[in-house]
């Protein structure tokens, strides 16, 4: 990738699998242009070869590999941790303690129907989004759905994140990523 231009999404999971990727081959962010963009227009832009490659997840990276003939070269796999996380205001989370502890739970409720009945939640997906099923099946098989709470595991995972950010300009100060979420063990 050294010279190329690699469409991602600023400030993603995404970013840092891409930093860990090209330092894992030797190379820096520098030895590329990041080309800045959601995954629509990045979509777009590596179907008619304005970026040259494209680091993205599913379903796009599904979606791609169907439509588009992409081929991947890269995964975070042995490189990096991959987490979704479902965010709440500071000041619901504050307010609504046991409401925002009710609604992890159902997800991760949600989550494991929806792993264990990949066929009927591709469908359900499929309807929602627009992609085709294929492409949900595609998805769901290689990451599987979860909701669980924060650990110090994932804590110490975000905060190797957010240095990086911070190490290759992308955050401008240190962030200390405990003190800037909220948990549910709180009382």
């Amino acid at each position: 990738l050294k010279g190329k231009r690699v469409g991602l999404n600023k400030g993603s999971d995404v970013n840092y699998l891409l930093v860990a990727a090209l330092e894992k081959a030797g190379l820096s962010y520098k030895d590329i242009t990041p080309v800045y963009l959601p995954p629509a227009d990045a979509r777009a832009a590596f179907q008619r070869g304005a970026i040259d490659a494209w680091v993205i997840w599913d379903p796009f990276l599904a979606e791609v590999e169907t439509n588009a003939k992409a081929r991947q070269i890269r995964n975070a796999e042995g490189l990096v941790p991959h987490y979704t996380f479902y965010l709440a205001s500071r000041k619901f989370a504050d307010t609504y303690p046991e409401t925002a502890k009710q609604v992890v739970d159902e997800l991760g409720k949600l989550s494991a129907w929806a792993n264990s009945h990949q066929d009927e939640a591709a469908g359900l997906l499929s309807t929602s989004t627009g992609l085709d099923k294929a492409i949900w099946l595609k998805t769901l098989a290689r990451l599987p759905y979860g909701a669980e709470r924060m650990t110090p595991a994932v804590y110490n995972e975000q905060q190797a994140l957010a240095d990086t950010f911070t190490r290759i300009g992308l955050l401008p100060v240190k962030v200390d990523v405990r003190s800037a979420t909220w948990s549910l063990d709180k009382p």
